[in-house]
């Protein structure tokens, strides 16, 4: 029985090898766009391209809110939330979250477009504005739960986030220097693995890759890059009855290129594997491969 799975995995894993990304280059920006070309029919054109990737991201936002989010528990009403202060419910970590991932779905949006779509032209556009949509539907409908509420707050951090994968993808060059990613450590106090809601084990950080730098690009120091973050510990019910300090700390440090170190310079034409691989690494920092200030993020608490 075993070897049957691991004979059917097999298959699957050599059929996704054999799936190329179509030879265009989706990591960098048409430089012959403009703006003004981008229109209704081209948006519709880029969607119906994606028909699953929409339907599938749209649907599981609302399948989590209903489920996890008390969607429908109460009238509309808004909610100040505020920013970074002690009095906040996470530090300020949730609004990164919500930059987060506006900046993560607008990036696959748009480099699923640019992979399958006739006309990949605006592909950037597109992706922000369909990102933009799930984080707006996101907001409208905790407006209609009691514990959450219309923000204000949420709502520019998504744009924020938004606003940084349209430049990211739009303007040349920036996306090979330039990544926003998430780092994830499950804290025992918190009682299992909470990789979406759990901040208290999150930081977020922007990687600047040196080997985006013409300068550096054929040297050994491609292999690193220079990190600045953010996180917070200590606002939970659970990190208090701990004894976790309340902390919000901001660091610099130093960190590795594993795209560089292990897939090197993107490339059109990779396979979906691949692609899969250097799209994770660019939003996703592994533990343990970045060091600097701050480092009692690694700490118990």
């Amino acid at each position: 029985m075993g070897s049957a799975t691991a004979s059917g995995a097999d298959r699957i894993l050599l059929g996704l090898e054999r799936i190329r990304v179509p030879d265009r280059d989706y990591y960098r920006p048409n430089p012959e766009f403009r703006l003004g070309d981008y229109d209704g029919s081209l948006f519709l054109h880029h969607i119906s391209a994606i028909p699953l990737e929409t339907a599938g991201v749209y649907g599981a936002t609302a399948v989590m809110g209903v489920a996890n989010w008390d969607w429908g528990s109460s009238g509309f009403h808004f909610q100040d939330e505020g920013w970074f202060g002690r009095n906040t419910g996470s530090g300020g970590m949730d609004k990164l979250g919500h930059a987060f991932t506006g900046a993560l779905l607008a990036d696959l949006f748009t480099d699923r477009i640019r992979m399958t779509a006739d006309r990949q032209q605006g592909a950037a556009v597109t992706g922000a504005l369909l990102s933009l949509g799930v984080m707006t539907m996101v907001e409208v409908f905790d407006g209609f739960a009691t514990d959450h509420g219309f923000s204000y707050e949420d709502m520019l951090s998504d744009g924020a986030g938004i606003a940084f994968s349209l430049l990211r993808n739009t303007v040349p060059g920036l996306r090979e220097k330039l990544d926003f990613r998430q780092e994830y450590v499950p804290r025992s106090y918190l009682n299992g693995f909470h990789p979406v809601l759990g901040y208290e084990g999150k930081r977020f950080l922007l990687a600047l890759k040196l080997s985006g730098f013409d300068t550096f690009r054929d040297t050994p120091l491609r292999y690193l890059e220079i990190h600045a973050g953010y996180y917070a510990r200590g606002f939970t019910r659970s990190a208090r009855e701990a004894g976790v300090p309340q902390i919000r700390e901001p660091y610099i440090g130093i960190g590795i290129n594993l795209n560089e170190l292990f897939l090197g310079r993107a490339r059109s034409g990779e396979n979906a594997l691949k692609w899969g691989a250097r799209f994770a690494l660019e939003h996703f920092q592994p533990p343990y491969t970045s060091f600097g200030t701050g480092n009692g993020y690694y700490e118990k608490y």
